[in-house]
């Protein structure tokens, strides 16, 4: 029971979390703005907080193992929805729904816990239980990023359309930019714009004059109001339909063409794994593979210009992770009854050792004590222990949703890496969560219960920090 308990916290985080990742491929598939994309990833919480109470208390009224197997069922039919959806509005409401199925997971384990495990070995129960959460987050952060590359068929066309071009004045300035000091990634972006025609050639240039005067303007602006101007984007009226076609047909000659740079060019260059050991192999590729090494190239010369080619991943990725609660589901049903004297499995020495000693303070009929509203709110350390993990949870928000997201845009790493460096918070954690409970109790025999828990909260957030 425990087993499958793990197993579905396991899945829990996986399928929160995974879309972290995926962000921004589907960001750039169903052309989302950046707020929209901050809704997408929010409104999980607000559905999640807001049905905790209504979830327990539906596990309450109609039994664990029916409850969890439908959140289960839920939650993950609305992950694989999400990979169906075309349009912002689809999502958001995904999204929704996916928190409120949610919500119920972690009081559902209580439950569970309360019924099967006995009392002295509950702690240990949680903790378990804790931990597939962290395993789930690791397995959400590292395998999405490979799951992105296998799951883009190696058939994904590589030509580039209209649609492909996210942002064409931006991607004729870096094309026709001359930097005072020249890198391999302005030489490689002069040595594309050297094969298109001269009429394209002009167009772009016009197009990059255009982009440098706003950009100009935006930095001055932004200077003059004390504001940062790394990373200015000025507001440009979009290249015209039909010089966006030109455009994209003088890419897509320069992808089907023989590649216009040496492997050890992509060492400067922030491209995709693939392409690199695309490029090491060059001399026995494929037409199809060369073509594809060319994109990834492309794409990582303009990387906020063009698509990217791994987009045809985050959906058949979003489709084999919903399939994946089906089987949880199915293992959830087959474990977990409602009590232990209704198991067919749970034979009556069983049964009596899980209900253990009379002895033992459990509580299970009678009116509950109510709760001392009055003094919480007069509670100074009920307050800080609030703001405490408050505070946490913005820090812990970031590392979880937009840590991919800045290590993609801000860094340029490739997928791989970023899923490598996403993974490493919760696995962190994790390792947190085994050391805490034993650091905070030798502390407290050493210093006192005051400071031997305040300590490990307080320092442990000063060195996140």
């Amino acid at each position: 029971v425990v087993g499958a308990t793990f197993l579905m916290s396991v899945l829990l985080y996986l399928h929160r979390f995974c879309i972290s990742v995926a962000q921004t491929y589907i960001q750039q598939d169903l052309e989302l703005t950046n707020n929209q994309i901050g809704w997408m990833l929010s409104a999980f919480f607000w559905t999640y907080a807001l049905g905790q109470v209504p979830a327990g208390w539906l596990t309450d009224r109609f039994g664990s193992r029916i409850t969890l197997t439908l959140y289960i069922l839920l939650w993950s039919l609305f992950t694989g929805l999400t990979g169906g959806a075309s349009a912002f509005v689809a999502v958001l409401l995904l999204r929704f729904g996916f928190g409120f199925a949610q919500a119920g997971a972690y009081p559902t384990a209580a439950s569970i816990v309360s019924k099967w495990v006995p009392f002295q070995s509950r702690g240990m129960a949680s903790g378990l239980i804790s931990m597939g959460g962290r395993v789930g987050a690791v397995c959400a952060m590292f395998a999405t990023g490979y799951l992105l590359v296998w799951l883009t068929p190696a058939d994904t066309p590589t030509a580039l359309d209209t649609s492909s071009i996210l942002n064409g004045p931006e991607l004729c300035y870096e094309l026709a930019e001359r930097p005072k000091k020249e890198t391999t990634v302005s030489r490689l972006r002069q040595d594309c714009l050297q094969q298109f025609s001269s009429a394209d050639r002009a167009l772009v240039q016009r197009h990059a004059d255009r982009y440098a005067v706003a950009l100009e303007a935006e930095k001055k602006r932004l200077k003059a109001a004390g504001k940062a101007t790394t990373g200015a984007i000025p507001e440009v009226a979009p290249v015209p339909a039909d010089e966006l076609v030109l455009l994209a047909k003088e890419l897509n000659a320069i992808i089907a063409s023989p590649p216009f740079y040496v492997a050890d060019d992509l060492n400067d260059v922030n491209v995709e794994t693939e392409a690199r050991r695309l490029a090491r192999s060059e001399a026995t590729l494929t037409t199809a593979k060369t073509e594809r090494m060319n994109r990834l190239v492309l794409e990582g010369l303009h990387r906020q210009s063009i698509k990217k080619l791994y987009v045809a991943g985050w959906r058949p990725m979003m489709f084999l992770y919903g399939s994946l609660g089906l089987i949880v589901a199915a293992v959830i049903w087959w474990s977990c009854h409602s009590t232990p004297e209704n198991h067919p499995r749970c034979n009556e020495a069983e049964v009596q050792l899980i209900a253990g000693s009379a002895k033992l303070p459990l509580k299970t009929t009678g009116k509950v004590a109510a709760v001392p509203i009055g003094r919480l709110i007069k509670s100074f350390s009920m307050w800080m222990c609030c703001l405490t993990q408050w505070f946490t949870n913005i820090g812990w928000a970031f590392l979880m949703l937009l840590a991919p997201r800045y290590f993609t845009n801000e860094h340029e790493l490739s997928i791989e890496t970023v899923a490598m460096l996403s993974a490493i918070p919760p696995i962190a954690g994790g390792l947190g969560m085994f050391a805490g409970g034993p650091v905070t109790d030798l502390l407290a025999k050493r210093i006192g219960l005051r400071w031997g828990r305040a300590l490990p909260m307080s320092l442990s957030r000063f060195f996140a920090m």
